[in-house]
């Protein structure tokens, strides 16, 4: 529902249409400023709302499952914003479970998804193996497919992208054959990620193969279609941010502005604050390249921020460095 706010000013702009042109754009912006800031506070609130219930029923009774799935669902909502938060409640999840609980492999891996956020290689890698192990011994297909992404991911962020690659494509062909179509959007977005990096080389001309970065481009476009068939939008931002860095290394530094902003956009209104200092520092090199030289600081600095806020090493590394090129 819109805040009143917004619709009396539109009433008000359509009512005062002899407004200059300028001040028009300028109303509008700030409409659209405020409408973005009020979407982000919204998910905000409950994201809280929902983590202040779940305290109170893991307080209530500590030797239940409900209590069990409290401490859970508390590491789920705070490895969106607060990776340490996570892993506090993960380890007391732990504490209350056993290895038959159903829950004990998703606990672990929300623990792997912690450390991976603070960039702890070693613990990630543990964690997400183990949870595949016993899904698989499990035969739980759905948890053994989304173990696999995230597997392959993990080892995206750990630049070993070459041994990634068969975890993102056992994870599609699971879904295909079991006909579980709703991990494929990000099966394919993390695909896409692995192929845009994979087609760094310093070696050729132009400093990549322009025929791994149009696979890239093309398992960007199929998680577009899987994302649009399933009606969900959690990638969107994800591929908006490789679309600007595609179109960044490929000089066209306007449209990968574009896509940049799009990435932030979307990030704030569904409230993905893990996914900013990344996109941040996209932007902030996109800036130094065309020589707006505060506009790379700030972005940088934006980015740091809310990297170093969140314990995300990774980010605030390429925000730091971001900010040296200056």
């Amino acid at each position: 529902m819109l805040p009143k706010f917004f619709v009396a000013s539109t009433i008000i702009f359509y009512k005062y249409t002899f407004l200059k042109i300028k001040e028009v754009k300028i109303f509008l912006w700030l409409s659209a400023v405020f409408f973005l800031f009020y979407q982000t506070l919204l998910c905000a609130q409950n994201n809280s709302y929902k983590a202040e219930l779940l305290k109170k029923h893991a307080t209530q009774n500590t030797k239940s499952d409900k209590h069990l799935t409290s401490l859970y669902k508390l590491s789920v909502i705070f490895n969106e914003t607060n990776p340490d938060s996570s892993l506090f409640y993960s380890n007391l999840a732990l504490k209350h479970s056993s290895q038959n609980h159903p829950l004990f492999p998703d606990i672990y891996i929300q623990k792997g998804i912690s450390f991976k956020i603070k960039g702890l290689a070693d613990s990630a890698n543990y964690y997400f193996f183990k949870s595949l192990q016993i899904y698989k011994n499990r035969t739980d297909i759905d948890n053994i497919i989304n173990a696999n992404i995230l597997l392959g991911e993990f080892l995206r962020s750990t630049h070993t992208l070459r041994k990634a690659v068969p975890y993102i494509r056992e994870a599609i062909a699971l879904s295909v054959q079991n006909k579980v179509y709703k991990f494929l959007p990000y099966s394919y977005n993390r695909l896409a990620a692995i192929y845009y990096e994979v087609s760094f080389n310093k070696n050729t001309n132009n400093g990549f193969f322009q025929d791994t970065l149009n696979l890239s481009i093309k398992y960007v476009d199929s998680s577009f279609y899987w994302s649009k068939k399933m009606n969900v939008k959690n990638y969107d931002g994800s591929n908006y941010n490789i679309l600007g860095a595609y179109y960044f290394i490929l000089n066209k530094y306007d449209m990968a502005n574009l896509y940049m902003y799009k990435a932030l956009q979307d990030a704030d209104e569904n409230g993905e604050i893990i996914e900013k200092p990344m996109i941040y520092h996209n932007i902030s090199r996109n800036y130094f390249q065309t020589k707006q030289y505060l506009k790379a600081i700030d972005a940088a600095k934006q980015g740091a921020k809310i990297a170093d806020s969140l314990g995300v090493l990774s980010g605030l590394h390429f925000n730091y460095y971001s900010l040296s090129l200056v």
